[in-house]
């Protein structure tokens, strides 16, 4: 069977803020699992990084706001993307949020939006129910879509899309209420249902109706493509694996740090087995969806 081989060429910087959350037990998320101690990331850490990746890769990284945490549960989301639209103005800001928070802050990051350059992915998910399948009241009563939508809804460079998760305990009255409310706000292209969880590490099968494995050899281009920082500055393989964090390459101290780490022998390890189809042994990979298809497992 053919697969192609990876070069690595780093794309994206994926920076952990915070890990807090307030919604908590969702059923498609693996936060309710985790094994960190809840904190934010330090603001001079978070230049500090944004100074390093620029520094090393150039001012065209997307920049990914996202980790097990939900971004607006961070203070300083606003300060951090007007540094990144001052440092980074040809990159691309990502930002994936459930739209729950503070409204002043969510006001203030709309305005920051709106300030930088930046081309902008700004992905909402309406979380619905909770892992028993109960209604999640934070969302019913506080997803701030409206100041969301009347801010930014019309600005071409910042790409809105609004989505649910279909989990075991979803309903198709769920279903028809999300699309009725959004496909005529959005249209069909930017309102998704998202049949097909991912397993994160196993722990979400239980409630998927679906999972999304890959069931062909492509190699996963995690190792090869993105650095994911968590709020403490320690970088892991990848977001799959912020529950528990079983594979920690290294810790970001210092802008020089993250050459190093990104350039490590652990690293060019794990790519040389994921080349090679062949992470039977490698955790957390073993576990992972992304790698169901390999043909050595």
């Amino acid at each position: 069977m053919n697969y192609q081989k990876l070069e690595t060429k780093l794309i994206a910087c994926q920076i952990e803020l915070t890990n807090a959350c307030a919604l908590q037990r969702c059923a498609e998320c693996a936060w309710r699992f985790m094994q960190r101690p809840i904190g934010n990331m330090d603001i001079n850490l978070a230049k500090t990084i944004i100074d390093g990746i620029v520094e090393i890769f150039g001012q065209s990284i997307n920049f990914n706001l996202n980790g097990l945490g939900e971004g607006l549960s961070y203070p300083h989301l606003a300060e951090v993307i007007r540094y990144i639209g001052q440092k980074a103005p040809q990159g691309r800001i990502e930002l994936f949020t459930s739209l729950i928070g503070p409204p002043e802050r969510i006001t203030d990051v709309c305005k920051a939006l709106l300030e930088v350059n930046n081309n902008v992915l700004l992905a909402t998910t309406c979380h619905i129910r909770d892992d028993e399948g109960n209604i999640l009241k934070k969302t019913a009563n506080h997803f701030q879509f409206p100041t969301v939508y009347n801010l930014l809804g019309n600005i071409s460079r910042i790409d809105l899309h609004v989505a649910t998760n279909v989990s075991i305990h979803t309903t198709e009255e769920d279903i028809k209420t999300f699309n009725d409310v959004f496909l005529p706000i959005l249209g069909k292209d930017k309102v998704h249902v998202i049949e097909r969880l991912d397993p994160w590490l196993e722990y979400i099968r239980p409630f998927a109706k679906e999972c999304s494995d890959v069931t062909g050899p492509a190699v996963c281009d995690y190792p090869f493509k993105v650095m994911h920082i968590l709020y403490d500055g320690r970088v892991n393989l990848c977001c799959t694996d912020d529950a528990t964090v079983e594979l920690e390459i290294g810790q970001i101290k210092a802008k020089e740090d993250i050459k190093a780490i990104w350039q490590s022998p652990v690293m060019e390890l794990i790519r040389s087995k994921h080349n090679d189809l062949d992470v039977w042994c490698q955790k957390p990979c073993n576990s992972c969806g992304r790698t169901k298809g390999y043909l050595k497992r």
